[in-house]
């Protein structure tokens, strides 16, 4: 019992810190050029979809488009040192993806 008490706090611990957040990362590309291909995947879901509400579909459709354009999905704990970030809102959906990006223009 104690061992399953540790485990359900170990858990809670990690969902309000952030353990195991995500972010759309692409080595080269800067925070804003990251920005703008998150926003044309949205562009192309709109498209596909009627944009009703994000389920787990909706977000296929852009983890698809953001693989396309180069993308990978990379753990806040992984980023480089000079990478803007901006996280995920989970309230909306657990899947989300923070974008982050280079703070250098390359």
């Amino acid at each position: 019992m104690a061992g399953l008490r540790m485990g359900l706090l170990l858990a809670m611990l990690c969902c309000c810190t952030g353990c195991g957040m995500q972010y759309w990362y692409q080595e080269g590309k800067t925070f804003d050029q990251c920005y703008e291909d998150h926003r044309t995947c949205y562009e192309e879901l709109a498209e596909l979809s009627e944009l009703t509400g994000l389920g787990d579909r909706e977000l296929d459709i852009i983890d698809d488009c953001m693989r396309r354009k180069g993308y990978r999905p990379v753990l806040g704990n992984s980023l480089p040192p000079r990478t803007r970030s901006v996280r995920p809102n989970r309230s909306i959906h657990y899947r989300l993806k923070g974008l982050a990006g280079s703070l250098d223009q390359e």
